[in-house]
């Protein structure tokens, strides 16, 4: 069995939540926008050490712990970024890999 984390908005997390609580957890991306300093969400899977974290400005950020690599896609919509989540909770890196990633962690802003 894969095992996959989420974090909320405010910082709190939960491990193995179903697949189901993705769609709630990117829509707290639309509480309080005025609360600029817990801008995003995310999801990590324990094995591949990887993590998407989703920010409100469409910005969706790749690391992994493993390599120490950050990467980046900006503009990704909703459905984009819950297939996205989808694969990495159950370990589909190969879909990950796929994506047209950019190198680094730019502003999100």
């Amino acid at each position: 069995m894969e095992r996959f984390s989420i974090t909320h908005r405010l910082g709190d997390g939960e491990w193995d939540p179903p697949l189901g609580a993705l769609e709630a957890l990117y829509d707290e991306l639309r509480e309080h926008p005025e609360d600029e300093e817990h801008g995003d969400v995310s999801v990590g899977h324990l094995e591949s050490e990887e993590s998407l974290s989703a920010y409100r400005s469409g910005l969706l950020v790749r690391e992994s712990m493993a390599t120490n690599e950050t990467r980046h896609m900006a503009n990704v919509p909703k459905s984009k970024v819950l297939d996205l989540w989808r694969a990495l909770a159950q370990g589909d890196i190969a879909t990950l890999d796929r994506e047209p990633w950019k190198p680094g962690h730019p502003i999100a802003q």
